[in-house]
């Protein structure tokens, strides 16, 4: 007997002493155990991340109660701190009526069933938060999704349609702007239009899917206004009980101060 007959033998015998209707129940039992192992192993994945997560926010909240209490001497490569949230951190014991405050944001950003993470530093008397570090979540490590965040050397900048500019300047002439978007179950971001400028020039080129043009100021201010618009967005204030939470696998806690901010343009 070949394995081509034997397989259509096995079916016919199966056929034979197994009733439709159980096969049918066998079928549908196996398809639901399917999706339900699914998202077990998304809910898995996703308290992981938060859990994950908890040590980000501590490294960040011990960085600025340190920098509070006028220490220098927090090393921000040994608990991998953006240096210029530290920086920012001085400021603001140096200048006291700039009264920033540690927030954070843990969201599925992209809606892929995986949260992301936000951390910055939020004003409450401009009504703006300058963001210091976006993270996902693969391969059961945090993943750092954008580098070195901060006054010239780029920004984190949430805008409608899931748009993310990310503005740099190397001088008062020369500067840059990107606008990426986050796609789902992905560590990196996708680049939909570059712009680098040198005003002294005057040129501005232009970088979409992989090709350059030089472009105009008026084409420029056009594709700027297209994507540039910042929207509020919910932060949660960075204290010790959120870290304590995001241990359980929790985002926030019930009555915990909430900002309604837009990012620093």
């Amino acid at each position: 007997m070949n394995n081509e007959y034997r397989l259509e033998y096995m079916k016919k015998k199966m056929c034979q002493t197994v009733p439709l209707a159980t096969l049918t129940t066998i079928i549908i039992v196996t398809f639901m155990l399917g999706i339900c192992n699914s998202i077990t192993a998304y809910a898995s994945t996703k308290d992981d991340a938060i859990k994950a997560y908890a040590k980000i926010m501590n490294n960040y909240l011990s960085a600025y109660n340190e920098k509070k209490e006028g220490n220098n001497e927090y090393d921000c490569i040994e608990h991998d701190i953006n240096g210029e949230f530290y920086i920012a951190a001085n400021y603001n014991r140096s200048i006291k009526s700039l009264n920033n405050r540690p927030v954070y944001r843990i969201v599925d950003y992209n809606k892929d069933g995986i949260p992301e993470m936000f951390i910055g530093l939020a004003n409450e008397e401009h009504k703006d938060i300058i963001i210091y570090e976006f993270y996902t979540y693969k391969n059961n490590k945090p993943v750092r999704l954008m580098e070195n965040l901060g006054y010239r050397s780029g920004t984190c900048i949430l805008c409608k349609n899931g748009i993310i500019m990310d503005m740099t300047s190397g001088s008062a002439y020369l500067n840059g702007v990107t606008f990426h978007k986050m796609p789902k179950n992905n560590t990196s971001l996708k680049t939909v239009v570059q712009l680098d400028c040198d005003w002294e020039i005057p040129e501005i080129k232009k970088i979409s899917n992989g090709k350059i043009a030089y472009i105009s100021k008026k084409e420029y201010n056009k594709i700027f206004k297209k994507y540039s618009k910042p929207i509020k967005y919910k932060f949660y204030e960075l204290t010790s009980k959120a870290i304590n939470k995001a241990r359980e696998a929790k985002t926030h806690y019930t009555n915990q101060k909430i900002y309604n901010l837009k990012c620093l343009l």
